[in-house]
């Protein structure tokens, strides 16, 4: 399974006794790698063609799998902190790799096999060349494998850092503090062995993956850590879910298919090394080891009383060579066996291993856990159990969530009598001082009074979802109708739903109320951190009780507790509450900054990246990858000037953002070098930014000021010597106003005016806001005073509440005021020279734990207050601003020929709808939609801004499509021949588009209406199908086709007056035939003949590409055969002109004579037997002559002169 070339390289993963790190901090783990540094040419090309899937097609489990060696170097340091237990070593270190390798065979096929473990017992890592050194002298037939890596709790060398590719001889290195961080950081450092850079490298084709650190190998960013986001094993992201990325495993296996071999035979028989052949006074827990066997995927040991296995009591699969037995006798023999497996097959059983347990005496052996199993998840009520061991009065169980503290805290031991002990993992945390994280390892060992065994292996176990901080505090009995549901959530997964339920049953049978959020949705931005659900609908005075659980698995209850409201019915109706429930804002990441934008229903909201809101509808207009990378997290300042820019501060950077871009100023810190303050924009648009001096204690400091003018930057000083800034601000003369704790200040003509209120304030001042008329309100820590147009001044303090934060003024000028003690957050209303609370309770916020971001009145009058975390509260005074809906509208199909058409949705309120074109080929002005032409989707969004009387109501999309018009073809129903009489018929086709197809004659003896055909004679007939088509079709291609009509079929008979006429019931146009050769001239209706024979009539089509009609056979017989006498009567003259003479044979008489014409009309007739006629009154032409005698009778051709 090896492949012959030597293709060895180093991972370093340094795993550090350090504190845990905060579960927020970006990165919580280090990679040493540096992809620009590092990255080889071949990476790069790979990375710049997505394409490049070998097993295009295939799924995933149809790739051939690979096996990867790995030598592990355990180095002094790490051997000394497990004291020297190569067992306990040999344990952890294959089952980190098999939680490794379970990632690498799923998502890439590739099985990690540790083909051996080296002890560094008396040699310490120093750096690289030391390593490098040492295993470039151990041949491949020594050791096999593909790369070596390092276990240690070194430091590292700067100089071990690098990206190294199977077939080289670099080193990637990366530390960790936990075990979840331990198993991803190896995952993440043998993902570069493999040939993945990180996800935040520019070389991927369409740039970095994520954002989540400085970007890598180019400058296709700008700007330091960007906001946290949902990372994969490559990522530098604060939360990450154990998956590697599409592109990173593309990429992985392009690279590593030139290298590894797949498996395609059963794997080697195992080994057991001698040494472990033939055990004696083993413990009652042995330890079992063979040599690894390539192309495994798994092994099959059996413990047997006898060596033919009969009597076998273990039979267990693993996942790797060792396993540690159990529930032996004292002092008895036992054999065992091992095979390994793939998908190939089973290997044959290894030779058979012999074991003799002594008797135990004194000290007892070490216990065996049995459950939880080994990495056991979603375990919130733990039942600890282990086989026993002979001696123990009693055992340690040991329960931690950092693995490395193991060796170094042994002070939080439960102690138990029996091998057995349950232990509620949420209730019981503070009991048996349990951390608050999810993930557990635990262990166990015998005590007698003769000593303590060693500890078992480590078996790790992940609790359900942990939810910490929640509010409404369990028990609270003063919860606001109003109430925010939240909670701080660790070790998310990700693509997972929480379910919030609150009912005012114990056993949330009745009234329940439910929410779900959605967690981590991965490759979006991570809603993670401090979650927040708004449950605007409780009822006062009421016992409520709640829950947290998964919306995929009903039997997983998270987090539960209760608490009862209190409060005003109709109050609490006053009152909304906005927050990710109902929007993209990121209740994990905390907001930094607010704006309302004057005389509309829009804020600007910072956190994380900017957002706007109305309250109802949530848009993400810039963060740091559509800046790219311009902004960030760190946003400190926003507002909004007259040409609809966005101004954003962030550390020292101004930010100038609209849809053609950004703009950043002050990024190589040229203007100033210091944070800035607070940063305001004046009617003019000129931006005024305040930046801190350097602060050193028992040191004087203060502010600077700079101005731009939309061309250059200008500094002006403070007008205080000391002290900061506690507002900052222009008037509405665009006069600037500052003010330190103590004192304010105007600046009107580059001079600044001073106001001391050192009479109001016994501390300093919070705030400075300015009223409608024209005063200003000075917020001082313990009351407050109001500095008037005319310079005079009064106070505001009567009622005036302690620890306030911000002051807003309603449309009528009436100011309002908000506070945040730790008794609780409240709103002020100041009338009659008094601030009253506006509200009987406190907000439904947590004092302790909230902040608050300021405050503002909208255009509809209600109030806006928001907090740092968990959402935004919009309080309306009177309760009279009404919510609205805007209907659906469903657009049909339409067609790039199609004339401009209206739209008819229309808002509950009865306010026009305004719609915009998101997308797509069309635009609109008013509710009129044009079509530019082309085909497309065309997305529509409806909006209604709302007013003084009702807020603004959800957008609604929706979408139709253009298509263009389509072709279309006619199969028409072929018409068999037909026959003159036949009845009408219809006429029948098919279009492809199903569209009706009609018909019209072109040419022919026929007529059509309702495409149903009227036969009028006998002929070829021409008929045209048409289809026209519509708005969605064009016309199809004509289809012109022909078929005949014969005449009727004729029939023949005989005159009645003269049986040598012969008729036809045909038309006029018609061939006679004698015994079936034409007669010439013979086409009319009747034929007068001179012979006896076999009659026929052809009805001739007049179109003589259609066929005739032949009629049946008509045998005449009157006429006597050709005998001799006849041929002896004499008619002459022959041509005659009056008379005509007829002479007989001697013998025969003449009966009767009669003459026809041409057409078989008798025109002559005599019963004389005359031997002359009279034929003067005959006309000119051709005649035949009847002649009737005894003999018989005889037909003679004649002509008339």
């Amino acid at each position: 399974m090896l492949s012959m070339k030597k293709v060895y390289l180093f991972v370093f993963c340094f795993l550090s006794v350090i504190t845990a790190v905060n579960a927020q901090q970006i990165p919580d783990f280090k990679c040493g790698v540096n992809d620009d540094a590092q990255m080889t040419e071949k990476i790069r090309r790979m990375m710049q063609n997505p394409n490049l899937r070998k097993y295009s097609g295939l799924r995933t489990n149809e790739w051939p799998l690979l096996e990867c060696l790995v030598a592990v170097t355990i180095d002094k340091r790490l051997f000394d902190f497990y004291k020297g237990d190569k067992e306990l070593i040999k344990n952890r270190v294959y089952d980190l790799f098999s939680q490794v390798s379970k990632l690498y065979e799923k998502e890439l096929r590739v099985k990690l096999t540790v083909s051996h473990i080296e002890f560094w017992e008396n040699r310490q890592y120093t750096n690289l060349y030391n390593f490098d050194e040492y295993w470039d002298k151990i041949d491949q037939s020594k050791v096999k494998r593909h790369l070596t890596h390092l276990l240690t709790l070194s430091s590292v060398e700067a100089g071990a850092s690098g990206m190294g590719y199977l077939g080289g001889n670099a080193a990637s290195s990366g530390y960790a503090t936990q075990t979840s961080q331990v198993i991803n950081t190896i995952a993440h450092e043998i993902g570069h062995n493999f040939g993945s850079p990180h996800t935040q490298s520019c070389f991927w084709s369409d740039g970095p993956i994520d954002l989540c650190a400085t970007v890598e190998d180019g400058n296709c960013t700008v700007g330091d850590i960007t906001e946290a986001r949902v990372g994969t094993v490559m990522s530098y992201c604060g939360w990450r879910v154990f998956t590697f990325h599409a592109l990173c495993i593309d990429l992985m296996r392009n690279y590593i298919d030139e290298w590894l071999v797949p498996i395609n035979a059963v794997p080697t028989i195992p080994v057991i090394p001698t040494g472990n052949l033939h055990l004696t006074e083993t413990s009652l827990t042995p330890v079992l080891n063979w040599n690894y066997s390539d192309g495994m995927q798994k092994y099959q040991i059996q413990l047997s009383e006898t060596p033919a296995f009969d009597a076998v009591f273990i039979d267990s699969t693993l996942t790797y060579n060792q396993f540690q037995a159990f529930n032996l006798k004292e002092e008895k023999t036992y054999f065992w066996r091992v095979k390994a497996i793939n998908d190939k097959g089973a290997s044959q059983w290894s030779a058979n291993g012999e074991l003799k347990t002594r008797k135990i005496l004194g000290v007892p052996d070490t216990p065996v856990q049995r459950f939880p199993m080994n990495h056991s998840e979603d375990i919130n009520v733990a039942n600890f159990s282990f086989y026993p061991s002979p001696t123990a009065t009693e055992y340690d169980i040991q329960i931690m969530n950092e693995w490395y503290s193991f060796a170094a805290d042994e002070s939080t031991l439960i102690t138990v009598k029996d091998p057995f002990l349950t232990i509620d993992l949420y209730k019981d945390a503070e009991k048996y001082n349990l951390s608050t994280n999810t993930m557990y390892i635990w262990r166990v060992r015998a005590k007698n009074s003769t000593g303590t065994s060693k500890w078992s292996g480590f078996y790790h176990l992940k609790r359900g979802m942990d939810m910490l901080t929640m509010y409404p505090l369990p028990y609270k009995n003063d919860v606001p109708t109003n109430a925010v549901f939240t909670w701080q959530a660790r070790d998310l997964p990700f693509n997972k739903r929480v379910e919030l339920e609150v009912s005012t049953a114990s056993d949330f049978s009745t009234n329940s109320i439910s929410k779900i959020i959605a967690l981590n949705q991965l490759n979006t931005i991570g809603i993670v951190g401090r979650q927040g659900l708004g449950m605007m609908d409780l009822k006062p005075n009421t016992q409520y009780y709640y829950r947290l659980k998964s919306s995929e698995d009903k039997s997983k209850i998270w987090a539960s507790s209760s608490f009862k409201t209190v409060g005003d019915e109709e109050e609490s109706k006053k009152w909304k509450f906005f927050n990710s429930e109902n929007s993209i804002l990121n209740a994990g990441r905390p907001v930094s900054a607010f704006y309302m934008q004057p005389n509309t229903n829009n804020i600007l909201i910072a956190e994380g990246g900017i957002k706007t809101t109305d309250g109802v509808n949530w848009k993400d207009l810039y963060n740091s990858l559509n800046t790219k990378g311009a902004i960030n997290y760190e946003i400190s300042g926003l507002v909004h000037d007259n040409k609809g820019n966005v101004w954003a501060t962030s550390a020292q950077k101004i930010i100038k953002l609209n849809e053609k871009g950004s703009l950043v100023f002050n990024a190589d810190k040229s203007i100033f070098t210091n944070y800035i303050n607070k940063l305001v924009v004046d009617k003019k648009d000129n931006v005024y930014v305040s930046v801190s001096k350097d602060y050193n204690w028992g040191t004087a400091w203060g502010v600077d000021f700079f101005k731009f003018d939309g061309t250059s930057w200008e500094q002006f000083n403070s007008p205080f010597s000391t002290g900061g800034s506690s507002y900052f601000g222009v008037d509405s003369d665009d006069n600037l106003w500052v003010c330190n704790q103590t004192q304010l200040a105007r600046r009107i003509n580059n001079t600044w005016t001073y106001y001391n209120f050192n009479k109001i304030t016994y501390e300093y001042i919070e705030g400075v806001y300015p009223d409608k008329a024209g005063n200003l309100w000075v917020i001082g820590n313990m009351n407050m005073g109001i500095l008037h147009p005319d310079g005079s001044f009064s106070s505001a303090s009567i009622g005036y509440p302690t620890d306030n934060a911000y002051l807003a003024f309603d449309k009528d000028n009436t100011p309002y005021l908000v506070n945040n003690s730790n008794n609780g957050t409240r709103l002020f209303r100041y009338e009659y020279n008094d601030w009253t609370p506006v509200t009987k309770n406190t907000l439904a916020l947590e004092a302790n734990r909230t902040q608050l971001m300021g405050m503002q009145f909208d255009r509809s009058n209600r109030l806006w207050i928001v907090p740092q975390h968990n959402g935004i509260f919009v309080y309306d005074p009177k309760g009279t601003v009404r919510s609205q809906t805007i209907s659906t509208e469903t657009v049909p199909a339409k067609f790039v020929t199609d004339v401009p058409f209206l739209l008819n949705t229309t808002a509950s309120s009865g306010l026009p709808v305004k719609f915009t074109i998101l997308s797509g080929p069309a635009s609109i002005a008013g509710n009129q939609v044009s079509l530019n032409g082309t085909v497309g989707k065309v997305v529509v969004r409806a909006s209604q801004d709302g007013n003084e009387d009702f807020e603004p109501a959800k957008y609604v999309d929706f979408s139709f499509e253009v298509n263009d018009k389509q072709t279309q073809s006619i199969t028409v129903n072929a018409v068999m021949t037909k026959t003159v009489g036949d009845a009408p018929f219809l006429l029948t086709a098919i279009s492809s588009s199903g569209l009706p197809v009609m018909f019209s004659v072109v040419s022919g003896p026929a007529t059509i209406n309702n495409n149903t055909i009227n036969l009028t004679g006998a002929g070829k007939i021409t008929v045209k199908a048409v289809q026209t088509g519509n708005e969605a079709y064009f016309a199809a291609k004509e289809v012109v086709f022909d078929f005949c009509v014969k005449p009727a079929i004729p029939g023949i008979t005989a005159d009645s007056s003269n049986p040598f006429l012969l008729k036809t019931n045909g038309s006029t146009n018609n061939q006679w035939y004698l015994n079936g050769q034409k007669i010439v001239g013979a086409t009319g209706n009747s034929y007068l003949s001179d012979k006896n024979g076999s009659f026929t009539v052809e009805a001739i089509n007049p179109d003589a590409t259609c066929p005739s009609s032949v009629s049946e056979v008509f045998k005449l017989l009157v006429l006597a055969n050709e005998e001799a006498w006849t041929k002896e009567i004499k008619i002459f003259p022959n041509p005659f002109s009056s008379r005509m003479s007829v002479t007989l044979p001697s013998g025969i008489s003449l009966q009767k004579l009669t003459i026809y014409n041409v057409s078989g009309k008798r025109v002559y007739e005599s019963n004389k037997a005359d031997s002359e006629y009279d034929t003067s009154t005959l006309p000119s032409g051709v005649f035949f002559i009847d002649i009737q005698t005894n003999k018989g009778r005889a037909l003679k051709r004649v002509v008339k002169e």
